[in-house]
């Protein structure tokens, strides 16, 4: 019997070599009533029988790769892991002091996990794999990131890893990945937009025009001219989708339409490729900008002005003024506390060369006075004409920060609106109320060195509830992480504020 299961396992050896499907198929069938015609544990002096099963665990598992068959590898992925485990002790059956394949199939067990969506048992799974082995196996390496880009809502980094596979197994995993993304990312889109250009909803999928026009297709968008006519889709079939939410008593009630926009924008948000290389000639761009020093009126009494705040200021450069020189609305950048405006000399230039105006006050003149912030907010709207604005705050500019946040940032009484936040490590965090900002529809990318372990961990941890955030971290990257690595601070950051224009006016 044992020279026939030898044989039987040469052909198996022999045809997977080959990829001869059929034959490996039939060779797995009839391993298969062998070992199941085995009873109890193998006898020591069977190593050989041990390396057989070996290689029908993993070439099972393997070929239901190989076949999309994923009904049947969880099944076939958890028989090899058992295998391993129950056969730690045979030394011979492995290289190195470990099975050969091992990591492979946890690598393979993980990109599974990640795309069943199964994320308690995925995170389960890599606390059992030593760290030091996490970082440096490659078949390891690849779930783990994949983990933390979706987490992070980081999906071009997604796509981009199918370039640097360690091994064509993980193929079918990353295509269902990549399925799902854009499946939730086109839920978003016809959430909130009824028509979109081509172009745009190519850019949101991260897909060509051509892979683009095909996807429309299958989901039904009507396609016209160079658009496609989402909310069309509804209309023909005379259907009415209606996002409904489960209620804690069990009864169900329709989304408000203002609910519907907020998880689109959500999603729009997370989609946003905040790696894209900026044009080249940026810098030179940001060379013409004048950044200008300039004061306002903090207290009038009698006509007489008792005192100014400075402030830097900046525009684009008159060469890319589309000619008139109101803005929607302006940047405000907050410095920490050991520095002043001038820190964000080079971003000011950067921005505006972008088509960005941007205000940047010496926060030493207010003294941690709200009443002060909000009086010069609002003349220094009346000057820009908008009352609209966006914060980028670092650091200690979390004791201004905070007031706002904690009134929702959509001030009735000042008549300001903060379009979205960027907040680089802010202080005072643990002065928000966690359970009320899940309801806080405020855009905010969340911008974190990764040296970064205290005030910048805790500020992500606590602005992450944030509804419409979102988390980017900056490998290597000190607490002020837009001083230690401006240039890729500048890149995240001109990626996000220049889609804020995508999405949905009413979202902002």
């Amino acid at each position: 019997m044992q020279d026939n299961i030898e044989k039987v396992h040469a052909n198996l050896v022999s045809a997977w070599e080959k990829r001869n499907t059929e034959t490996v198929k039939g060779c797995l069938k009839k391993l298969q009533v062998y070992m199941f015609r085995r009873s109890g544990t193998v006898p020591g002096d069977e190593l050989r029988l041990l390396t057989i099963f070996k290689d029908y665990y993993e070439i099972r598992a393997l070929s239901c790769v190989l076949e999309n068959n994923m009904d049947d590898f969880e099944q076939a992925i958890k028989d090899v892991l058992q295998f391993y485990s129950n056969c730690g002790d045979a030394k011979d059956l492995r290289v190195d002091g470990k099975f050969q394949q091992r990591y492979l199939m946890y690598g393979l067990f993980l990109m599974y996990l990640l795309g069943s969506n199964k994320l308690a048992e995925f995170r389960m799974l890599i606390e059992q794999i030593d760290h030091s082995v996490r970082v440096k196996d490659p078949y390891l390496d690849v779930p783990v990131k994949l983990e933390r880009y979706l987490s992070d809502g980081s999906y071009n980094k997604m796509f981009l890893t199918e370039k640097n596979l360690p091994t064509k197994y993980y193929i079918p995993f990353i295509n269902i990945l990549k399925q799902a993304v854009q499946n939730e990312i086109s839920l978003g889109l016809e959430t909130a937009y009824r028509s979109i250009p081509i172009a745009d909803a190519a850019k949101q999928l991260i897909m060509s025009n051509a892979e683009v026009l095909a996807f429309g297709t299958r989901k039904g968008w009507l396609h016209k001219g160079d658009s496609f006519l989402i909310g069309a889709r509804t209309a023909t079939h005379g259907l009415e989708k209606k996002a409904k939410l489960a209620l804690a008593s069990g009864l169900e009630r329709e989304l408000q339409p203002l609910e519907s926009r907020q998880l689109a924008l959500c999603t729009l948000i997370k989609s946003i490729d905040l790696e894209k290389a900026l044009p080249k000639r940026l810098e030179c761009l940001a060379d013409e900008v004048e950044v200008i020093e300039e004061s306002i009126s903090e207290v009038v009494e009698n006509g007489e002005d008792l005192a100014s705040i400075r402030y830097l200021s900046s525009f684009p450069p008159i060469s890319q003024r589309a000619g008139s020189t109101k803005f929607d609305y302006y940047i405000l950048l907050l410095h920490d506390q050991t520095n002043d405006a001038n820190v964000w000399q080079r971003t000011l230039q950067v921005l505006s060369a972008s088509g960005f105006c941007c205000i940047a006050p010496h926060l030493t003149n207010f003294v941690f006075d709200e009443e002060k912030i909000i009086h010069f907010l609002l003349k220094l709207s009346s000057r820009m004409e908008t009352r609209e604005i966006v914060i980028v705050a670092s650091s200690m500019a979390g004791i201004y920060l905070i007031p706002f946040l904690s009134r929702g940032l959509q001030s009735t009484t000042t008549q300001l609106r903060v379009k979205a936040l960027i907040a680089i490590g802010i202080s005072d965090t643990h002065r928000l109320k966690e359970e009320e900002l899940p309801g806080n529809p405020l855009p905010c990318l969340i911008v974190r060195g990764t040296f970064d372990t205290s005030i910048g961990l805790n500020a992500a941890n606590k602005l992450k509830h944030l509804r419409n955030s979102r988390l980017v971290e900056i490998p290597n990257g000190k607490h002020l992480c837009h001083l230690s690595h401006p240039s890729q601070f500048h890149k995240i950051l001109l990626n996000f504020l220049l889609n804020l224009s995508v999405l949905p006016q009413s979202m902002h």
